[in-house]
């Protein structure tokens, strides 16, 4: 009720926009119809390493690349939009109540402070809302700077990316089967990074959900 009323309020301040097309939406809402229905949905899950399942919400194409760049850019409403349709995703495959907590992908502390926040974060906080799954931002960091992924080849991308995550609190998380939240995967470089560093801290399972995946993924293979 409290978010509710925030999301009102806001909405009273500044429009809430969808951000695919910046059209007016309700407070409550996230894409607009128009938008929601050009988006590629993914019915199939991923095989990644270490990983017991993950889902996508859309591919990454044209019909979503304007929402994830405000995402990535500080839309107020580009989070909740991606969480909404997370928690759909997961209420649909009856997947929202084996999670123990939602843990988002971290970013070091200087992009943290340059960016003023991680886009990962703000979806978990809106998906934990939904479904009432506890959050934690705090047992698990990037704890060194990476390269761009998007400059990598996939083999580069896994390199880039080995021991840049540590688990800091591992008797948070020991025992618990962890939802992991991504905005998008290409090769699954991050996501394996992840689960190895989870399962480091002796966690039951690691599932993910990302917003996006590309048409490739799932198909690179990493030796």
């Amino acid at each position: 009720m409290k978010r509710k009323i925030y999301r009102m309020i806001i909405h009273i301040l500044y429009t809430t926009k969808c951000p695919q097309c910046g059209k007016d939406v309700g407070y409550m809402d996230g894409f607009c119809n128009d938008c929601r229905k050009k988006l590629t949905d993914v019915k199939e899950s991923v095989s990644i390493d270490g990983c017991e399942k993950v889902s996508a919400v859309c591919v990454y194409d044209e019909n979503v690349k304007q929402a994830i760049y405000v995402l990535k850019n500080y839309c107020y409403n580009s989070a909740y939009a991606f969480a909404l349709l997370m928690s759909e995703k997961l209420n649909k495959e009856n997947e929202t109540l084996p999670y123990d907590v939602i843990v988002p992908v971290p970013i070091t502390k200087k992009k943290h402070k340059l960016r003023g926040y991680n886009q990962c974060e703000l979806m978990a906080e809106e998906l934990s809302a939904m479904t009432l799954i506890p959050k934690d931002f705090k047992s698990v960091v990037k704890s060194r700077e990476t390269t761009d992924q998007k400059e990598l080849s996939a083999k580069e991308r896994q390199s880039n990316l080995n021991g840049a995550f540590e688990v800091r609190n591992k008797s948070a998380l020991k025992g618990k089967n962890i939802l992991v939240i991504d905005d998008i995967s290409t090769t699954g470089a991050t996501l394996r990074e992840m689960c190895r560093c989870l399962h480091s801290a002796e966690v039951k399972s690691v599932s993910a959900i990302v917003c996006c995946k590309t048409e490739k993924m799932g198909e690179v293979k990493i030796d």
